[in-house]
């Protein structure tokens, strides 16, 4: 973290004491910190302990027009079988600090 600027390495402001993070902050925060790897629902839940990651991500695209792309991909689940899930990236550069700029906007309220 830089210390002088109170940022921390992803590029948002730090959390003032007292201060509480919602959903949308943890899932915003999460997309930046995962890069081109992205998220997905089981990143989610272990995570975060978001069980519907999906209508936080629809929130993001439809309030706050940040671009988050998606991809199916397949996952093995314990019980043998496969099932499909959606995995999600920003778009590009500029949304990943369209995003920065909204999560420290939400810390400064």
């Amino acid at each position: 973290m830089d210390k002088e600027k109170g940022r921390t390495a992803n590029g948002t402001t730090k959390l003032e004491p007292g201060q509480h993070i919602t959903k949308h902050e943890l899932v915003a925060t999460h997309l930046l910190e995962q890069g081109s790897q992205g998220v997905s629902a089981l990143s989610g839940l272990a995570g975060l302990h978001d069980l519907n990651m999906r209508n936080s991500i629809s929130l993001l695209r439809r309030n706050h027009a940040i671009r988050i792309l998606d991809e199916l991909f397949e996952h093995q689940h314990s019980g043998g079988g496969t099932t499909r899930l959606k995995r999600y990236w920003l778009a590009d550069r500029a949304q990943a600090h369209k995003l920065v700029t909204l999560i420290n906007h939400w810390r400064r309220q």
